[in-house]
């Protein structure tokens, strides 16, 4: 049984990830993931939105009771890409309500809960479209 290169736990010899931290395995061992996007240059630390930075969740449905936060792992901090906005789809709040009659609130599935996610892409015109002003009447 081979162990995580990040987290140390024991991997299944046919386990693709690693199921506590998620890096991908490498014939016998797993090494880490590789980033998605820019390279580590071009990211910026922000305070975990899920958490406001406190690295902990409040999971109790009546009585408070504290968890690590999913998000950050306990950092209280996200490393994100440089060119990432604030999530229009949490608001950037880390946080979506999945609840019908109580909030059950889990991390953004677009943001991933940091509160930020890439730019919303540019719509240009290409040579085969016309603005709308090019159909009306002269």
């Amino acid at each position: 049984m081979a162990h995580c290169k990040d987290c140390g736990q024991a991997v299944g010899a046919d386990d693709k990830f690693c199921k506590s931290c998620g890096s991908r395995m490498s014939g016998s061992a797993v090494e880490p993931k590789e980033p998605e996007g820019p390279s580590t240059a071009e990211l910026i630390t922000y305070p975990c939105a899920y958490c406001d930075g406190t690295g902990e969740v409040d999971v109790g449905e009546v009585i408070s009771v504290f968890e690590t936060c999913p998000v950050c792992e306990g950092a209280c901090q996200v490393r994100v890409p440089a060119d990432y906005v604030q999530c229009r789809a949490c608001d950037g709040t880390g946080k979506e309500d999945l609840g019908e009659i109580i909030t059950v609130l889990e991390p953004c599935g677009r943001c991933k809960g940091t509160g930020w996610a890439p730019p919303p892409p540019v719509h240009r015109l290409s040579w085969e479209q016309k603005p709308m002003d090019a159909y009306l009447p002269e």
